[in-house]
């Protein structure tokens, strides 16, 4: 991953297209807004808020507060879930994931301490812009030396990116032991909220689905008792082969309220 401020993504962006064919870009900023770049900037409880920041520029907050209150935020359960879905869509599409911030924003330091965190929670490593940029140029020179046809170069440099990825950036072992153990956590997180966006549940949301994401979260303990719990309050049958798809939805849900305490 890349871990950059405005001047360092400003260098990337010189390269054009190209240079983020294989990319995602995730804007941890009060102030930046990249709305012409294939990205998001709506991860919005990822960076501090701005007052936060105010306080450290004018003295009224020391920087090692500011540090230790950014990194215990990170840590809330909104947060862990927002950074394991990254780290998750990472690991399975092998993109290169770009966060950025402003210059001035970058001084603080919480970019660093995200970087860190990322590493210590899921094993992502960072790499430098210089190193990237070179594997955009390597990349594109291979595409001209095999003159691929100038309507495959689009795919053909998300390809020689992503095989970039995979060699210089692949979550390590423990990492990959730590998201094993976080798709057990949100298992239920996950299947609600794509109940929750979904316009017609019955038809979109596959009932095999569902039921993965119940028996992945029962393998806790927690999620053993929850569904427990849910199961009987909503008088649902002892034994799961009898439960309708519409029970399981309802289960989810009551289950995702509960987490989050939500009042039904």
């Amino acid at each position: 991953m890349l871990v950059i401020n405005q001047s360092q993504f400003a260098k990337i962006m010189e390269k054009g297209e190209k240079a983020l064919a294989n990319a995602y870009v995730y804007v941890l900023s009060n102030e930046l807004n990249l709305e012409d770049v294939s990205g998001d900037n709506n991860f919005t409880t990822l960076f501090p808020p701005q007052d936060q920041i105010n306080a450290v520029v004018t003295g009224d907050a020391s920087k090692k507060d500011f540090l230790k209150e950014y990194k215990a935020s990170l840590k809330t359960y909104q947060n862990e879930f927002l950074l394991y879905t990254i780290a998750r869509s990472f690991n399975e599409k092998k993109y290169m994931p770009i966060f950025v911030c402003t210059d001035e924003e970058f001084e603080l330091g919480y970019m660093q301490v995200f970087a860190k965190h990322m590493k210590k929670k899921f094993g992502m490593k960072t790499i430098k812009v210089k190193q990237y940029l070179k594997a955009v140029k390597i990349v594109s020179k291979e595409i001209k030396g095999k003159k691929v046809k100038k309507s495959k170069r689009g795919k053909a440099m998300v390809k020689g990116l992503r095989d970039f990825v995979k060699d210089t950036c692949q979550i390590n072992i423990k990492g990959l032991e730590k998201l094993e153990a976080a798709d057990q956590k949100f298992a239920i997180d996950r299947i609600a909220l794509l109940i929750n966006q979904s316009e017609d549940v019955m038809e979109d949301v596959k009932k095999e689905a569902i039921v993965k994401s119940i028996d992945a979260f029962s393998k806790g303990k927690k999620g053993k008792k929850l569904v427990k719990k849910h199961a009987s309050e909503l008088d649902l049958s002892k034994k799961r082969d009898r439960w309708s798809k519409k029970d399981m939805i309802r289960l989810v849900l009551a289950i995702y309220n509960d987490i989050h305490d939500v009042e039904a």
